[in-house]
């Protein structure tokens, strides 16, 4: 399991979703909410209209703190899987929609996040086409699903020189980046952090998470969270970051030097990602440092990679390693000296 929350589906939510998976079932949403130790089933909802009609239910059934799970389920067949190679005509497929509002009690926000995962594995994740993480209630209508997958879709092509226009403002703002950089400027690309983001840094800071995971949203204008967790095992962090897109990741690990910690600002920008996703997130790197130091993190270091399976627990313990010891830098420098010794000139005797 990726997550540490321990929460999973109650028996009744298992049944619950089984009876309704056919195609046939009149059932469209399923509510679910995380009660004690376990995700139980709510409430079940008969369909309307044609399902992306019907995601308009959600909306009047949101509270202004508590955050909640619905499943929906579409009028498509279940995708298919590796094993049977086909879909099942009869199982419908289904979108999670997971609603945390930003006036949610932080604890009740880790748990909903931290338990994602668990909820899509446990009932089956083939049977999912979509995932949906909102915290307006106004995100959770036909339109705002729409929108979402608008700013999702891939880029469309490029003229040549646009490519290269874009790709001279990604190489300009993917310039290094200091530690002690607050709210620079690159391009004037500053989008703030949302008040979820916020709260999962200073709940880094804290101590209360070991991991939480950023993105760039141009379409809302922010920086977003994505996942946060306690006790999160970085080898797994593939398993919570979606392919071929930017992100933003911040690790604390124990330090010998003392409690506090040591905390890694990692951008992961991937290269088969859309250009304009690099860009925007070259361009917000500075921003996401500054949200971060303004939270209280003192970042240790801040490194960026092209493949989200380089970051691991290895990675990071290597990367946060104190400094070589003065005898390891003097053979190191004498390593340099003789490797980069200056050649003889031409005809000079050894």
């Amino acid at each position: 399991m990726s997550h540490s929350s321990g929460i999973a589906p109650s028996s009744g939510l298992v049944q619950a979703f089984t009876s309704s998976s056919s195609l046939n079932s009149p059932v469209r949403l399923i509510k679910a909410e995380i009660v004690d130790e376990s995700i139980e089933a709510v409430e079940k909802y008969n369909k309307i209209s044609d399902w992306k009609s019907d995601i308009s239910m959600i909306a009047p059934l949101l509270a202004d703190k508590e955050p909640s799970f619905f499943l929906l389920k579409t009028d498509e067949a279940a995708p298919a899987t590796s094993e049977e190679g086909s879909q099942n005509p009869d199982q419908a497929g289904w979108v999670l929609f997971c609603y945390v509002p930003d006036h949610a009690h932080i604890r009740r926000k880790m748990l909903y996040a931290s338990s994602r995962a668990t909820l899509t594995k446990s009932l089956g994740q083939s049977q999912f086409i979509d995932e949906f993480y909102g915290s307006e209630k106004a995100e959770f209508t036909t339109d705002g699903y729409n929108a979402y997958l608008k700013s999702h879709a891939a880029d469309k092509p490029l003229s040549y020189r646009e490519e290269e226009m874009l790709k001279i403002r990604l190489d300009e703002a993917t310039g290094d980046v200091s530690v002690s950089t607050r709210r620079a400027h690159v391009h004037g690309v500053d989008l703030p952090a949302d008040a979820a983001a916020l709260e999962a840094l200073q709940g880094l800071a804290a101590g209360r998470l070991n991991y939480v995971q950023l993105t760039a949203n141009m379409q809302t204008e922010k920086v977003e969270l994505v996942h946060s967790a306690t006790g999160f095992n970085l080898d797994n962090v593939q398993s919570v970051t979606e392919p071929n897109v930017p992100r933003f990741h911040l690790v604390r690990e124990p330090s010998a030097r003392g409690a506090e910690g040591d905390t890694l600002f990692v951008y992961c920008c991937p290269q088969g990602s859309p250009v304009r996703a690099r860009m925007l997130h070259a361009s917000c790197r500075a921003a996401a440092i500054g949200a971060a130091k303004d939270s209280g993190l003192a970042l240790a270091r801040v490194v960026e990679i092209g493949d989200i399976a380089d970051l691991n627990s290895a990675f990071v313990q290597e990367t946060l390693q104190p400094t070589v010891t003065g005898t390891e830098a003097a053979n190191a420098a004498g390593i340099a000296r003789l490797k980069f010794d200056r050649p003889q000139r031409p005809g000079a005797r050894r």
